[in-house]
């Protein structure tokens, strides 16, 4: 998500209504949105002011506070449980904010950009004018959903090259939903391992005491 993004869908669970970002005196962009109605006032920066995203860390119910230090403990160091009281409190305010919005499950990943090979470009018996009208069939074939097309040299163990079909495009929206699908099962099942093995040492440790 784009800073404006992780702003926005802060302010908005946090009560303020139609956050955009408006012009002040024709150039000073500001973030405002409708909490107090009919004022329109600025929304806070939660990804660099600490004491806002504690304000609106508060305002989650009570439900929510043990899956926000989940999630917290996952941003910060990775496990569902901090390496030392220090990484707690230096935190950072887009650390917290981002923890926050996958509390209530609002954190919307990018979507990656793959590359392609294509098959090796087999030109050797065609004429250029062949060849001209063969790349220019794959161009207009890839380029609803690729960019950066070109041909590139592909180097033999045998020696030689081949010439292939190079681009970019971003991941299609299945291809978007699985992988969130994944890595969120990846995390789950990782949280749940260290959950367990917290437990484990919690009962250890009060067992000698």
């Amino acid at each position: 998500m784009s800073p404006e993004q992780q702003r926005i869908a802060i302010a908005e669970a946090c009560g303020y209504k139609d956050v955009a970002i408006r012009l002040t005196g024709g150039t000073i962009k500001v973030m405002t949105g409708f909490k107090n109605f009919p004022f329109d006032e600025e929304v806070p920066d939660y990804l660099n002011d600490i004491n806002a995203t504690h304000e609106a860390v508060k305002s989650l119910p009570q439900n929510l506070k043990h899956r926000y230090f989940d999630c917290f403990c996952a941003v910060v160091s990775g496990a569902i449980s901090l390496n030392g009281y220090s990484e707690a409190t230096e935190a950072t305010a887009a650390q917290r904010a981002e923890a926050f919005l996958r509390t209530l499950r609002r954190w919307e990943e990018k979507k990656l950009i793959h590359k392609i090979d294509t098959t090796d470009l087999d030109l050797d018996e065609m004429s250029i004018e062949e060849a001209i009208e063969y790349l220019q069939s794959l161009q207009e074939k890839y380029s609803k959903d690729w960019t950066d097309l070109q041909i590139y040299e592909d180097p033999c163990y045998e020696g030689g090259y081949h010439l292939k079909l190079r681009g970019k495009r971003f991941e299609t929206d299945l291809e978007y939903e699985n992988r969130l699908i994944y890595e969120k099962e990846k995390l789950e099942d990782r949280m749940t391992r260290d959950r367990s093995e917290y437990e484990r040492l919690k009962a250890l440790f009060e067992k000698e005491q």
